[in-house]
Order: C-alpha cells, then sequence, then structure tokens
C-alpha cells in the first residue's frame, strides 16, 4: 500500500544509506586527487558532499511523501469507522422493534403496546428496522466481518420462524453489537498502530484516542440500556441475573463516560458533556442506580397478574419504566452522534496532516535547490582563485618528487597559504640533501658521525639536533622510569611496604588459589589504638617514624609467605595462605599485638603505642571478593577497639548478628527521631550542695521506651548512636526537651531550676554544636545560665586548639562548660589551664572505691586541682553513706548518686524536694 512506511524511512534505514553514499564520496574524491586538476578536486570536495546533501534531502522527501501518504491511507480508512458506528445505531433500533414485538406476544398486547407507544417506539415496524440496516449493509459491505452477516441472517431466520423468545432475541443482538464494537475497537487499534509510526502525527493519534474512548462509551451504554430494560421485563429467576448484569455493566458505563470527559478531546468532551449534563440522562441514570440497589419494577409480573395499563399508570410503575427507558435510548443516539463526531475530528486531522506534508515536501525541494546552485557557484569562484599559484606548487613537487633540487625559487603569491608554502618548498630544496644524510645516520644508530653535528637551518635542524641528544639516553632512562612507576603503583612511599590497590588484588588472586587448593585463607586487620593522639602531641614527622617502624615490626612477626601492605594512615594488613589451624592466625595475631605494644624510639624520644587485630577468614576461597574479606576484618576490628578483654577479634556469627542488632536499634531510633522522639524521654537527677545538702541542680538522663522490646537502657542504643551523626540529632532532642522542660517548671511555680545535660564528643567535634546550642536557646527563650553542658574528657584532647576555640564560643553564649567522667582520660594540668570550663565531674570509678585510702586520695587531688584553678568540683556516683562523709570532708562541691535520688520524671520534682525537706527536719530534730 502507498500509506505503508518503507524501510528507509526508520532512522537506522536513511543513516545507514546516507554513512554509504558519503564513505562512496570520500573515495571517489580521494582518487580524483591524484588525477585531476585543482579546480576538479575544489569543485568534487563541493559536489560530492552537495550529493550527499542531495541524498539525505531526498531520503527526507521520501519521509514527507510518505507521512502524506499514511495520512491519506489513514483517512480513507475512517469512513468505515463511521458506517460501522451507523451500522450499530440501526442495530440498536432493529433489535428494539423485534424485542418488542416479542414482549407483546408474551405479556398480552394492551400493556407492552402502551409502554411501546410511550416510549414512542410504537410507530415502527421490524420490516423498516431490517430494511435501514440492510441499505447500510450494502453501503458498507466490505467493511463489515462475514461473522455478523451471517449471525444476523441466522438470528432474523429464528424469529420469523416463531424459534426464538424475546430473551433469546436481545441475547442474540447483543451479541452482534459486540462484535461491531470489537470491530470498531479492531480497525482503531490498526489506525493508531499506523499513527504511531508516522511523524508529527501526534494529534491525529490523539483524536483517534478519543475515537476510542467514545467507542468504549457506546459500547458500554447500548449494554447498560438495554439490561435495565430487561430488568423491567423479564420474569424471575431470569431478573435476578439482569439485575447481577447491570450491576458490571453501570460501573463499566460510568468509568468510560468518566475517561471521556477527561482525555478526550475538547468538541467531543463538550458534546458528551451537553449529554451528561441533561436532566434526562441523569432520571436515566437514577434509575439504572436504583435498580441495581433492588428498587426497579418488575412490569412483566403485574402484566401477568393481570393489571391494566390504567392502573400500571395509576400506581407510578408505568412511569417509572417509561421516563428512564426513553431517556436511555435518546442518550445512546446522542451517544452515536459524539462517536461520529470524533470520527469526523480524526478525519480532520488526517487531511491536515496530509497537507502539512505536502507542503514541507515542496518547500524543502525548492531550499534543495537553491542551495546546490549557490554551492555550486562558489565553489566555481574559488577554485579561480587558488588555481594558478597551486598549480606553481605542482610543477616543484613534481620536481623534487622526480630527484630535482636545482630549482628557482618560488614567488611569494597567491593567498597566504600559498605563500608560506612557497616558502616552506625553497627551504626544503635547501635542506633536503642534508636531511637525507643526517636520517640515513640516525636510522644506522650512529651518534657519533660527524655529520649529525652539522647544523641545519631553522627550526627543523634545531628539533633534530636535540633529537639527537634525547635519543642517546632515553632509552635507559625509559626503563628505569618503568620500574619505579611500577614500584610506586604497587607500594607505599613510607613503609616500603604494598599499598591498599596491591593488597585487594593480592587479596583476589589469594582467594581463587585458596578455592582451588581447598585450604583456608585468613586477613588481619591491623590498627594502632592511640597513634593519632602520638601524631597531634609529637608531630607528623615522629608520627612517620613510628609507622616505619611499625611496619618493620609486622614484617618481622608475619610469616615469610605472608603479604604484608599499608592500608592508609595507621592501618595494615597482613593476608596469610595455606592455613591448616586457625589458632595459628591468632598466635601471630597475639604477636603482633605484643610486638607492636613496645616502646618506640622516635628521634630520642620513648612513645608507647598499641594495636588491635581484626580476624577474617576464607574457608576453600568462600567470599564474594577481597573487599568483602576486609570488610569483615574490619568489623572484627571494630569490636577489638571496643573490648576491654582482648585486642585480637574474629569476625565470626556472634559478630554478624550483633552488627545486625545494631542496625535494627539504628533504624528503630531513627524512626522515634523522625516521629519527633515517639518513645524517647528525659529523666532527672538531683545534684545537691555538699555544705547545706540543698537541692542545686538535676542532670538529664535520656530514656528509650523501644517498640516492641520495652525500656532499652541507654547503654545499649547511645554507642549505635555514637556510631554516626544519629548521635548529633539525639543531642538536640535532648536539649531541646530540657529547656522546655525548664520553661514548664518555671511556669509551675518551682523556680528555675539549672540543668546540665550531656554532649557528644562527635558532636562537638562536627564544629556545629555551638550554632545548634545558639539556635535552641534563642527558640526556647531560655537563661542559658541555667545550661550546663557536660562534655567527657578523653573528646576534649582530640583536637585540642578547635575544641578549646569552640568551648570559648560556647560560654559566650551564656552556658556553662563541665568535664564529665574526670580522671579517665589524659587531660594533664597544662590542658586544664587551656581549657575554659567551670566544672568538673570526678568519675564513678573513684568515689566507689571510697573510703579506700588511694581512691581517697586521687579524689582529694582532683579536688585540690580544681579549686586551686577556680572550678566547680562535682562527685558522681554517691551511693552510701560512708561515700557521703568522705566526699563532705574532702571538700566536694555537690554530690549526685543514688544515696541522694535516682532519676525521676519531670513531673517528680516537687514531691521530692518535698521529701528532702522532710527528711532534713527529722535528721535536725
Amino acid at each position: 500500500m502507498s500509506g505503508e512506511p518503507s524501510a528507509s524511512r526508520f532512522p537506522g534505514g536513511s543513516s545507514n544509506r546516507a554513512s554509504s553514499e558519503g564513505s562512496r564520496a570520500a573515495f571517489l574524491l580521494t582518487r580524483a586527487t591524484g588525477r585531476c586538476g585543482v579546480k576538479v578536486i575544489i569543485l568534487l570536495a563541493v559536489m560530492l558532499p552537495t550529493a550527499a546533501l542531495g541524498v539525505a534531502v531526498s531520503v527526507l522527501l521520501s519521509e514527507r511523501y510518505q507521512i502524506a501518504g499514511q495520512a491519506s491511507s489513514i483517512a480513507r480508512r475512517i469512513p468505515a469507522l463511521t458506517g460501522i458506528v451507523s451500522l450499530h445505531a440501526l442495530i440498536d433500533q432493529e433489535r428494539i422493534q423485534t424485542e418488542t414485538r416479542l414482549r407483546e406476544a408474551e405479556l398480552g398486547g394492551s400493556t407492552i403496546t402502551s409502554i411501546t407507544g410511550a416510549l414512542g417506539l410504537g410507530g415502527g415496524t421490524v420490516a423498516g428496522a431490517r430494511a435501514a440496516v440492510d441499505s447500510q449493509l450494502q453501503s458498507n459491505d466490505a467493511q463489515v466481518p462475514a461473522s455478523f452477516e451471517r449471525g444476523l441472517t441466522a438470528l432474523r431466520g429464528e424469529v420469523d420462524r416463531g424459534r426464538a423468545d424475546a430473551r433469546q432475541v436481545d441475547e442474540g443482538y447483543a451479541r452482534l453489537s459486540d462484535e461491531l464494537t470489537g470491530a470498531v475497537e479492531s480497525r482503531l487499534l490498526g489506525l493508531r498502530h499506523l499513527t504511531s509510526r508516522t511523524s508529527n502525527a501526534e494529534a491525529l493519534d490523539a483524536s483517534l484516542a478519543t475515537l476510542q474512548e467514545a467507542n468504549a462509551v457506546l459500547s458500554a451504554g447500548s449494554n447498560e440500556v438495554g439490561t435495565l430494560s430487561d430488568v423491567y421485563l423479564d420474569r424471575e429467576p431470569q431478573r435476578r441475573i439482569d439485575l447481577g448484569a447491570l450491576s458490571v455493566q453501570v460501573p463499566l458505563f460510568n468509568t468510560a463516560s468518566a475517561q471521556l470527559l477527561s482525555a478526550g478531546s475538547a468538541g467531543v468532551r463538550s458534546a458528551f458533556a451537553e449529554l451528561a449534563d441533561s436532566d434526562a440522562w441523569r432520571s436515566y441514570q437514577a434509575a439504572a442506580a436504583a435498580a441495581v440497589a433492588g428498587n426497579a419494577p418488575s412490569l412483566r409480573a403485574k402484566a401477568l397478574a393481570g393489571e391494566s395499563f390504567g392502573n400500571l399508570l395509576g400506581d407510578g410503575s408505568l412511569l417509572q419504566v417509561v421516563g428512564p427507558l426513553l431517556s436511555g435510548w435518546t442518550g445512546m443516539q446522542k451517544v452515536y452522534r459524539v462517536v461520529k463526531l470524533a470520527a469526523g475530528d480524526a478525519r480532520t486531522e488526517a487531511a491536515t496532516l496530509q497537507a502539512s506534508g505536502n507542503s514541507a515536501y515542496r518547500n524543502l525541494v525548492l531550499e534543495a535547490i537553491l542551495g546546490v546552485g549557490l554551492t555550486i557557484g562558489v565553489a566555481l569562484m574559488l577554485a579561480r582563485l587558488i588555481a594558478r599559484p597551486l598549480r606553481r606548487l605542482e610543477a616543484h613537487a613534481r620536481a623534487i618528487s622526480s630527484g630535482n633540487l636545482e630549482l628557482p625559487p618560488l614567488p611569494p603569491s597567491g593567498p597566504k597559504e600559498t605563500v608560506v608554502a612557497s616558502r616552506a618548498f625553497n627551504d626544503l630544496v635547501a635542506n633536503l640533501r642534508l636531511l637525507e644524510a643526517k636520517a640515513r645516520t640516525l636510522a644506522a644508530c650512529t651518534f657519533d658521525d660527524p655529520i649529525l653535528a652539522e647544523a641545519l637551518p631553522g627550526r627543523l635542524g634545531q628539533a633534530l639536533e636535540q633529537s639527537i641528544t634525547v635519543l642517546s639516553g632515553s632509552i635507559v632512562e625509559r626503563e628505569q622510569l618503568q620500574k619505579r612507576l611500577a614500584h610506586e603503583a604497587t607500594h607505599d612511599s613510607l613503609t616500603g611496604l604494598h599499598n591498599r590497590a596491591a593488597a585487594v588484588e593480592y587479596l583476589d588472586q589469594a582467594l581463587a588459589r585458596a578455592g582451588r587448593s581447598g585450604r583456608a585463607l585468613a586477613v588481619m586487620f591491623v590498627d594502632l589504638d592511640d597513634f593519632k593522639r602520638a601524631n597531634d602531641i609529637y608531630g607528623h614527622a615522629v608520627g612517620d617514624v613510628i609507622l616505619a617502624s611499625i611496619a618493620e615490626r609486622i614484617s618481622s612477626v608475619a610469616r615469610r609467605t605472608d603479604f604484608v601492605a599499608r592500608l592508609g594512615g595507621d592501618e595494615f594488613v597482613v593476608i596469610s595462605e595455606g592455613l591448616d589451624d586457625a589458632q595459628e592466625v591468632v598466635a601471630i595475631a597475639s604477636r603482633l599485638v605484643a610486638t607492636l605494644s613496645e616502646p618506640v624510639d622516635a628521634d630520642a624520644m620513648i612513645i608507647s603505642v598499641t594495636a588491635s587485630v581484626g580476624i577474617a577468614y576464607a574457608l576453600d576461597g568462600a567470599a564474594d571478593e577481597g573487599s568483602q574479606l576486609l570488610a569483615r576484618a574490619d568489623m572484627a576490628l571494630y569490636r577489638a577497639k571496643r573490648s576491654d578483654h582482648s585486642s585480637v577479634e574474629i569476625y565470626d556469627e556472634a559478630l554478624r548478628e550483633e552488627l545486625i542488632r545494631h542496625a535494627e536499634v539504628e533504624k528503630d531510633l531513627i524512626a522515634a527521631l523522625d516521629a519527633d522522639g515517639s518513645g524517647l524521654f528525659v529523666e532527672y537527677q538531683p545534684v545537691i550542695d555538699t555544705a547545706t545538702g540543698e537541692f542545686s541542680s538535676v542532670e538529664a538522663l535520656i530514656r528509650w521506651d523501644r517498640p516492641g522490646h520495652g525500656r532499652c537502657q541507654p547503654d545499649a542504643f547511645i554507642p549505635v548512636a555514637e556510631a554516626s551523626d544519629l548521635i548529633v540529632q539525639l543531642d538536640k532532642w535532648v536539649l531541646g526537651t530540657a529547656l522546655a522542660q525548664q520553661r514548664t517548671w518555671i511556669e509551675a511555680g518551682h523556680g528555675s531550676i539549672p540543668v546540665a545535660v550531656n554532649i557528644s564528643g562527635r558532636h562537638l567535634l562536627t564544629g556545629r554544636l555551638v550554632e545548634h546550642v545558639a539556635t535552641l536557646l534563642e527558640s526556647s527563650g531560655a537563661d542559658p545560665a541555667g545550661i550546663t553542658l557536660e562534655l567527657t574528657e578523653t573528646v576534649l584532647l582530640t583536637d585540642l586548639p578547635s575544641v578549646a576555640l569552640d568551648l570559648e564560643r560556647l560560654r559566650k553564649l551564656g552556658v556553662r562548660i563541665a568535664i564529665d567522667d574526670f580522671g579517665t582520660g589524659y587531660t594533664s594540668l597544662a590542658h586544664l589551664q587551656h581549657l575554659t570550663v567551670d566544672a568538673v565531674k570526678i568519675d564513678r570509678s573513684f568515689t566507689s572505691q571510697l573510703p579506700a585510702e588511694r581512691d581517697r586520695r586521687l579524689v582529694q587531688l582532683v579536688t585540690d586541682v580544681g579549686h586551686q584553678l577556680g572550678l566547680s568540683v562535682v562527685a558522681e556516683g554517691v551511693e552510701n553513706e560512708d561515700q557521703l562523709a568522705e566526699l563532705r570532708d574532702i571538700g566536694c562541691d555537690r554530690l549526685q548518686g543514688f544515696l541522694i535520688s535516682r532519676p525521676f520524671g519531670p513531673d517528680q520534682i516537687a514531691a521530692w524536694q518535698a521529701s528532702r525537706k522532710d527528711a532534713r527536719a527529722r535528721r535536725a530534730s
């Protein structure tokens, strides 16, 4: 067919054709340059691309022509759709007339004749309806499926011979109607498939989509109206079956109608909306909904019971039927017109697309003719300007190629490029003899030949002399450079060990070998525990000495066949192959820990560091890849660094389960914070003045009622939060809650109660703590003087200059700073001089041993140092009267612990204060 697309119109086809033509043009141009004059060459250089352009234009013209042809083909097919839609309407009319006559025979003429007359259907005849259908069939005979005509003929024969009742006729015509609907749908699918392969056919495709949606409305509506009439006129139990069918068809019609109203074209939507908004159609829809709900009258039952037309009209039964059915069948006639309108839109769009294609085709032809003519004219003019000087260059080139170097100089004439070329030819003739001799000498690699010392004029001579000097030493230097680069790519420059890239590559190879041999493989991940502190205190130069010494020790402890590498920083790895016993690796790791823990002599300074080792096994090479095994060893190392009992840990099922529990806790904690702290709450532990016993302040302590697990201890989720920035969100939530509680206490008449809040070291080291505290203070309106931020001692020394600056900025906000767990870290008197803090809290590990003499002296020392520096001293963990007496005697300023009070909810502060006053009063009496 003329409208079908050919292979050349697809992107691949046109591109391949253009590429093939371009390649052929390039081949012809190459051959022509050796045989033709400059004019011909220039013309060829222009004409061949012009020809290629013409090919591309012809392809485009073909596409435009095919677009117009396809649009014409679509336009020719659309009338067939309109004819089938018209036939659909006429079949429904024949169905109504035929079923009406059969209903009259079944129910008695008086009742059903009155109903059909009221419907406006009594004037028609079955013969007239059949004649209209036959006339439409003759005009569209080739477009209607043969099965439809056979089915229609058979059904009419059954009716004429009296072998079909009204119900059978209704079902037969419904099947014929569905077949017409399917025929429309099939043709629409074919047309839409054609438009999908046609360029610039979006509007046409949209109109076809609208026609498809309108056809769906027509099919669903026709079935719905027919089924509603059956509900009114059928006997039981068929009537119940009709009601079930109607309950399915009503939603189908509503869905199809909604789709047409939302996605159809503007004109079709407007026409269908006018029908949908009419009172008659709404009345019909209400009747259909009432029938689905079980509220439809059965005229057949009443007519068989002998009720007359007058009685049916009097009790309203007839009106309940006549009005909706009349509105339904009348509305369906309007739906037919909507479908025809959609078909007309599609035909109009096809004509528009065809006209657009024809216009584009004509314009492209004119543009191509003008472009080719202009190109040829410019080519001829350029050929005349360049031809003469190029002919002179050609003559000299022929002479040089024949060996004739005794040539007169070329005159510098013509375009700038030919002038430069002429001068280059003059220099070339003068230097060719010497250049040939030098080239022969270089080819023989006789760099000491005297001829090489003769200078060539110009830049070419300078470049040749330089090349001789470079070539003489380049071979040896290249070999040395290749060796050095290969070593640097796989080794660490500081320690001389292999680097991370080499370790990962070796590990993958070792896993493959282990898989073949069936023997175990182990990875030992080694990390120095105190290296960062030593590096910060003594400087990076000393740190480099420590790392070099550690590398030597690891190499000395590892087996001769083990692979040792530095992954970066203070992290090392040892890969052991061919293991028969797991204890062998544990023994190597233990020796590593012992050896690396020995003091290092770095620039006359004795520095102690410790090490932790994580071990991961691969049995029979059973690991996905080397990076996975390294990750497992790293996880075991993490547990070893957290352990108080062992510096060597092995990745096992327990560690995997621990990591899973860690992830579950983290997930639940994130969910709690995302839910505005759901399940999280704060308890408060009082702090008293040592001398007077008066209430001084409270410490805010976070608690968690974890869903599905109950109350969760802080040590079960705080470390999980500490492992990520989740702890920052947790700190902000606790501080915000404490500030809000302060305001609640003030409003309740308890006064301004100072609150201490623990702040994570990770939060401090992010550099955002000052900003967060300032924001929370501003939003809460709290008095900064009533807030104390407690920071652990070890964190303060991680980055002393930066931490000291942040502490000073926090104190400028007005808050107080306390060092928590004082005495458990590495804080010295010199450090305290540089840290602007207000208080120190003596760790419970010291107070719990009182009144032991050694611990008493330590607590006394810390208290005296704190007072000398003007700091307030708070003792934690006070749990019995002996500890209380000792701390009073030592001179601690404030006390905190279970003896004073366990943590309690914020609403219990008043009760605790009252009980505290009563207890003091009883002791005083």
